[in-house]
């Protein structure tokens, strides 16, 4: 709509207007008023859903006059309204512009600013955009006019309105003449902490996963863009622990990353996964965000093993896969430590001298090979579920467990750089027996100290830096007293440094962060990790450049094969009886654990989400044995969905017909099988149609 004898271009097109409606003409009066100038011409704009966007553009056409005030009048659902620099392009504004809003943009916005409505999947309903400018019209002088002065150049000034600032002081280090290198950025462990040269650091870190899937990718980009992501994280985190699978690391430039929204992001059009990575790491560098390396899994489709080496991938390959990483990355300075193994579990043991299984051993040959190849980084140990050495009844979640570290620490050949990083979480995760107590959570202080805090309290020399905690906290509920006992327990006990699980919004059972839109924040989360974190550490703000190695330069040559270890745990073995010992007292012979007879079964849904248009569930299948004796297995079968994304607590066993199939989890027959009215609880996330029929056979 506009006045008589104008018309509007656009893209080499020519619109013809057309007449003032009354309705527009009064939401152009009040418009007018607001931004203290007349306008002779409206576009209007219907986007029918989160699926209709605009892509990057300024409004610097010469119809449009050198200067233009644009004012825009949004009516319907939320959308996004990003600006971003012409020049420095990771300097980003997103306004959310809601039904009502009035943006204007005025001054020399259009000359040095483009903007861009991106799209939004989970915005389901419609908006309507009324755009008021001023048309030049094409027989008068000032036409002429603004064409030649468009043509010159003009100062970098911002419309005072948006608030975005374009002086260099304001803007990200990219006009520096030096760079920070590597060798000029490194942190070490002392006196149980972690230090910046003499300053005690915290490290108020999150988790954002999506490399380690079978995406080869950051999870999110396919509704939203990176940089904006990175910025919000920014605002609240100075630290990301990046998961990745070895597989992606021995293949860095050899694929592409999958399930991304080009249009939100075009600066990654074209990339290969190594450059994306590539790209996150300079992104993160820009905002003084440090990245922590972490090798989540092996294979990418595949879940989590329980040791650090599988058929597939031995250790060898999980050692050119690490120093692959490492040499990219060398000269990044924001890179500052590598996490070795995500999440040992199940036969995972810790100190017994067993080279198939002892992840302590394994942990010094790892950490060595990456310190000969980075001596500055970091390097993370988590421990294992359970060490029958230390504490043979204790439960403890993946990666949890650092008791075995009091007898048989890791010994590293550089040092100050080890820190124990165990996983923590609360009752939204797993019931553990401890979230039963009646003193709860008045209890866990001192479950956390036998877990790894005796690290840090006895004196023992690494540092303790949590690399996953988190849940969903929902208010009034156990896990948020559980989450706000450990934040406060943090800070009782010097622990400044973690990383808080996950950014995700689609964690299945912790949730993230970010709501489902990846945008809005649970407040109450971040309230709970600055509870934790007062005073983070800030840190520079320069450019990186990361570089891929020759091949010949990551074979690494392994002279230990943990699955060719045939021997029998050293350390653990029965220690005699002391001399004159009286003999114990004769016990009633036990009933022989067998297979589960009788069991009965208690499904619950403990969370549901959307990924694109398929539905995703995590379920908890309670199995109780009501048999006549003890269970040394069972045969749990589960009807087959789209997907099975992942299964904890429990050993999957082969499908049977359109059923999955699943027994104990491998600690059950060691502690002597099932106990008659005792349970088990298998953790399944599936994609798809919800399962409805779970029986033991």
């Amino acid at each position: 709509m506009a006045d008589d004898g104008l018309q509007y271009t656009y893209s080499g097109l020519t619109l013809q207007p057309h007449p003032w409606s009354a309705a527009v003409l009064e939401v152009k009066a009040a418009v007018e008023q607001l931004a203290g100038c007349a306008f002779n011409s409206c576009l209007l704009n219907h986007y029918r859903s989160g699926e209709d966007h605009m892509s990057w553009h300024s409004d610097n056409e010469p119809l449009y006059g050198q200067q233009p005030v644009i004012a825009s009048v949004s009516f319907g659902d939320t959308r996004d309204f990003v600006l971003r620099h012409n020049i420095h392009r990771t300097h980003r504004l997103t306004v959310p512009l809601a039904s009502g809003d009035v943006l204007t943009m005025s001054g020399t916005t259009q000359q040095h600013w483009q903007h861009c409505v991106p799209k939004r999947r989970k915005v389901l309903g419609p908006r309507i955009n009324l755009t008021f400018r001023n048309i030049i019209r094409p027989e008068g002088p000032e036409l002429a006019l603004a064409r030649t002065l468009a043509k010159s150049s003009c100062l970098p000034t911002i419309d005072k309105q948006l608030q975005v600032p374009t002086t260099a002081e304001h803007l990200p280090n990219t006009d520096r003449n030096t760079k920070m290198s590597g060798a000029d950025f490194e942190l070490r462990v002392q006196d149980g902490g972690i230090y910046w040269g003499s300053e005690r650091v915290s490290i108020k870190g999150v988790n954002w996963f999506g490399f380690e899937t079978a995406d080869f990718a950051l999870h999110g980009l396919w509704c939203t863009n990176m940089l904006q992501l990175l910025d919000f994280t920014a605002q609240h985190f100075n630290a990301i622990r990046l998961p990745f699978s070895c597989e992606l690391a021995l293949n860095m430039d050899a694929r592409q990353p999958g399930n991304i929204d080009y249009a939100a992001n075009p600066e990654l059009q074209g990339l290969t996964t190594g450059q994306v990575v590539d790209r996150f790491i300079q992104e993160c560098a820009r905002r003084g965000l440090l990245v922590l390396l972490d090798m989540h899994r092996l294979a990418a489709a595949q879940d989590i093993p329980e040791l650090w080496y599988s058929a597939e991938y031995p250790e060898s390959a999980v050692l050119q896969g690490w120093k692959t990483m490492v040499l990219r990355y060398k000269d990044c300075w924001n890179v500052f430590a590598a996490d070795l193994n995500n999440e040992p579990h199940g036969c995972a043991s810790w100190g017994d001298g067993n080279l198939r299984t002892d992840w302590q051993l394994a942990a010094a040959r790892i950490g060595a090979v990456i310190l000969e190849a980075n001596p500055r980084l970091l390097i993370f140990v988590e421990g294992v579920e359970r060490n029958g050495c230390v504490q043979p009844c204790e439960n403890c979640w993946w990666g949890g467990h650092i008791a075995g570290a009091a007898k048989a620490p890791v010994a590293l050949p550089v040092e100050g750089k080890l820190v124990y990083s165990p996983h923590v979480y609360g009752p939204d995760v797993f019931g553990q027996p401890y979230f039963s107590d009646p003193s709860f959570p008045d209890n866990m202080p001192d479950v956390w100290s036998r877990h790894f805090g005796f690290i840090k309290q006895e004196g023992h020399g690494p540092a303790i830096c949590p690399g996953e905690w988190g849940g969903w906290a929902k208010e009034g509920g156990s896990d948020a007293a559980w989450q706000v006992k450990l934040a406060d327990w943090f800070v009782e006990h010097g622990i400044t440094d973690s990383f808080y699980w996950c950014l995700n919004p689609n964690s299945g059972d912790t949730g993230g962060i970010l709501q489902e839109d990846w945008a809005t924040p649970h407040q109450h989360k971040l309230d709970i990790v600055a509870r934790a974190h007062p005073n983070p550490t800030k840190w520079p703000q320069d450019e990186v450049t990361p570089a891929a190695p020759a091949p010949e330069d990551c074979q690494v040559e392994s002279t230990v094969d943990p699955a060719a270890f045939g021997g029998a745990p050293a350390a653990c073995a029965a220690e005699p009886a002391a001399a004159g010992a009286e003999p114990a007292a004769p016990v009633a012979a036990a009933v022989p654990a067998a297979p589960l007879s009788a069991g009965e079964v208690e499904v619950t849904e403990v969370n549901a989400w959307d990924e694109g248009a398929v539905r995703c569930f995590q379920l908890e299948a309670k199995v109780t044995n009501t048999g006549p004796g003890p269970a040394s297995s069972m045969r749990l079968r589960v009807a087959a969905a789209e997907e099975l994304q992942k299964a904890w607590n429990a050993t999957q066993l082969p499908d049977e017909g359109g059923f999955w199939v699943f027994d104990f989890p491998d600690w059950v027959g060691p502690s002597g099988g099932l106990a008659v009215g005792a349970n088990v609880v298998v953790g399944l996330i599936v994609k798809g149609e919800k399962p409805t029929e779970f029986a033991v056979v």
